[in-house]
């Protein structure tokens, strides 16, 4: 699609923005935000947007696994006009995914002695 743009420009622009930060002592993580078009159906992005190698150096994290376990009619995750927000909901389950992976991966600085 025509949103992904360069993936290769993205890299280095990814890669800049992780230097950059790790210099002044911010770890970056990269949250993927799932597309949707109904509420049974989730598509991932990150592996349109950066190429497969650079996603294996920066942490990274998605709820699209969350979305789609929880996929259904009843379900609402993404607001359904406008500009397709997450509903309180679907905010609530990428906090907990962003969380997850932010202990998860060791990314906060430890607390001092």
């Amino acid at each position: 699609p025509a949103w992904v743009g360069n993936p290769a420009l993205n890299a280095q622009l990814v890669a800049e923005i992780d230097r950059e930060g790790k210099a002044m002592g911010a770890p970056l993580m990269l949250f993927e935000i799932p597309t949707t078009g109904s509420r049974t159906r989730y598509v991932g992005v990150m592996d349109r947007l950066l190429p497969a190698p650079l996603l294996e150096t920066i942490p990274h994290a998605s709820p699209l696994a969350r979305f789609e376990q929880m996929a259904s009619p009843e379900v609402q995750l993404y607001l359904e006009r406008g500009h397709r927000h997450w509903t309180a909901l679907g905010n609530r389950v990428a906090a907990d995914v962003a969380a997850d992976a932010i202990l998860g991966q060791k990314l906060l600085p430890a607390p001092p002695q």
